[in-house]
């Protein structure tokens, strides 16, 4: 389902769902995305919505096109903006008298 707490257009909102689906790992280290066509109507979107979504991905660094294969997990992508989290949420609780543990989880 698209998220609905934030006005956006709608490859914003696709791309937004599709990075947490990255991110969950559904697709895999390096597993192929479901087609455009799949895509769209498990989104209720146009096709053009949708690539313009999967485009953002790429662009992001998440993903890779592969002319008459799909698109696919980029190796390592989606591990890149789990280190700058960590560190934001160390850095919202500075006063504390507790030591943050940042140690990699997984």
């Amino acid at each position: 389902m698209l998220r609905t707490s934030r006005i956006a257009r709608r490859h914003e909102q696709v791309s937004l769902q599709l990075r947490d689906d990255l991110a969950a790992g559904r697709y895999g280290q390096e597993g192929r995305l479901p087609s455009e066509a799949q895509l769209a109507r498990q989104f209720s979107v146009s096709r053009p919505t949708v690539a313009r979504a999967l485009q953002s991905l790429v662009e992001a660094g998440l993903a890779e096109r592969r002319a008459g294969s799909g698109t696919f997990v980029k190796p390592g992508g989606v591990r890149i903006d789990a280190a700058p989290a960590t560190r934001v949420f160390a850095l919202l609780m500075p006063d504390r008298n507790v030591v943050p543990n940042l140690s990699p989880v997984g």
